[in-house]
């Protein structure tokens, strides 16, 4: 079985400025295909240290997969830094110049010079279409040689280049290099991995109950621990999907009779979910309320409150009132208090009431809502929740598309677009609609309005909320000043 290993270039990402997802779709697409991936590593916009890292791979790993590198400019070095690893020339490749022109005429354009680059690939590359972007895909093939002191373990390889926009990288992986590593390769087996979910018992205790099962070859078992909650995974290899959940099923079980009630559910299922489904299987209905969370628990249940300060004795209180206001069965409570690292949970059911209080590790909550010039700045990076009323914690401005919203609420503050979005002012008596047309009005944004999903008049304050389409925990939070009716409408 085929090991690999993958090469994530970009400056941008050593910088911080992107996150890589390219790794993580392709180890899941390989894992699926049963190969074995042992390494990857991010490198900057150079070719040396480019060529120097595929040469390495190239010694350990028969594929040898980069995303990255491959648009027009001068810094993006993939090519040359393939060519150089292998120690060929690179060449221009008329068929892939026409597909290039063939994407850009699309658009109603014209390729410009620097586009040609795209067409240039390492000596007898196999080309790969890219149709959904203007970088083709590339291979090189290689006879690989097998790690040191494993000499019977020769065949072929493969170094396989990728664009870096992820689009265009899972298009071309599905479409082309999956068809073609299944074939270089004879790829049969499969990889199968189970994710069990527990919550009550901490990682060295589960790690004490199943600690033999960790050492097995197939299926392996590893443990991962998240906040409240720590998976075990198991994986196996096998020649059939059907095998391998056999061989998973027999480890599970082992699993679940040592750990009891602590598995709580597996793979996509999530510990509210799992939550929500207990009580509704009972025939009861929950209402919750939170303290000191910024929303988190409102984010994951809903009808919660958000409540500022509240003590274990005034939590309890609270709780119960919420109740009773709800006619609901199961009533939950939780409030945190960080400077004591410390945290009360209530819970109220028909069966009775219930109070647990633990204290925490890890650092206190850090940051803070600051506000200035009549908006909430990101102090922390965290998000912030509404207080007073159920269901009303929204995201701050947050994820992949933070600094973008930053600069379209400056925009929208700085150039006074919309007159009754005046920080002094606020939305008191304007019909919202005269808001969509004062937006829809806007111009020399970042990005186009049709990106934004989403606009949300808070209750409390009249905040207005910018949500972007493609990313539901992007938000540019405008603070008004005043009192409006809360509501919600779609602009895409």
């Amino acid at each position: 079985m085929p090991s690999a290993e993958i090469i994530t270039i970009g400056t941008e990402i050593l910088l911080g400025e992107i996150v890589d997802t390219n790794t993580r779709h392709l180890a899941l697409n390989l894992r699926n295909l049963g190969v074995d991936l042992y390494r990857t590593i991010t490198i900057g916009d150079n070719v040396e240290r480019i060529a120097s890292a595929i040469r390495e791979s190239m010694g350990r790993a028969e594929i040898v997969v980069t995303t990255g590198g491959l648009g027009p400019t001068v810094d993006d070095p993939t090519r040359e830094a393939v060519a150089k690893a292998v120690g060929v020339e690179l060449e221009f490749r008329e068929d892939l110049w026409e597909q290039v022109v063939e994407t850009i005429s699309r658009y109603g354009r014209k390729p410009a010079e620097n586009q040609r680059r795209q067409a240039t690939v390492p000596r007898n590359a196999i080309g790969v279409k890219n149709p959904v972007g203007t970088a083709p895909a590339f291979i090189v093939e290689f006879d690989f040689p097998g790690p040191s002191g494993e000499a019977l373990r020769g065949g072929p390889g493969a170094i396989i280049s990728l664009p870096g926009v992820p689009n265009e990288m899972e298009h071309i992986l599905h479409e082309s290099i999956i068809p073609y590593l299944q074939k270089r390769f004879d790829l049969r087996q499969v990889i199968k991995v189970r994710i069990l979910h527990c919550s009550g018992l901490g990682e060295g205790t589960i790690d004490e109950k199943i600690s033999d099962l960790e050492t097995l070859a197939n299926p392996t078992v590893g443990l991962a621990a998240h906040t409240g909650v720590v998976d075990v995974r198991i994986a196996a290899k096998a020649n059939s999907e059907s095998e391998a959940n056999e061989l998973i099923a027999g480890i599970e079980k082992q699993v679940r009779e040592r750990l009891g009630q602590a598995v709580f559910g597996v793979d996509e299922e999530r510990l509210e979910e799992i939550a929500q489904q207990a009580v509704a299987q009972r025939g009861w209905t929950l209402v919750a309320v939170e303290s000191g969370l910024d929303g988190l628990l409102a984010r994951k249940l809903p009808n919660t409150a958000s409540i500022p300060d509240l003590d274990p004795v005034a939590l309890m209180d609270a709780v119960r009132r919420a109740r009773i206001d709800s006619k609901a069965d199961v009533a939950l409570g939780v409030s945190v208090f960080p400077g004591q690292r410390s945290a009360t949970m209530v819970l109220i059911t028909p069966r009775g009431e219930k109070t647990h209080n633990i204290v925490y590790g890890g650092p206190p909550r850090s940051g803070g809502c600051r506000r200035g010039r009549g908006y909430a700045r990101g102090g922390g990076g965290g998000f912030r929740g509404r207080a007073g009323h159920a269901g009303a914690a929204q995201p701050r401005h947050h994820g992949p598309h933070r600094d973008r919203f930053s600069r379209l609420r400056d925009q929208l503050l700085d150039r006074a677009v919309v007159p009754d979005l005046d920080v002094d002012r606020g939305f008191r008596g304007v019909d919202h609609r005269d808001h969509l047309a004062a937006l829809d009005r806007v111009a020399g944004l970042d990005f186009p309005l049709e990106q934004l999903a989403l606009v949300h008049v808070g209750a409390e304050r009249g905040e207005l909320e910018l949500h972007h389409a493609n990313s539901p925990f992007a938000a540019a939070t405008i603070f008004s000043g005043c009192g409006s009716a809360a509501s919600s409408m779609c602009l895409a």
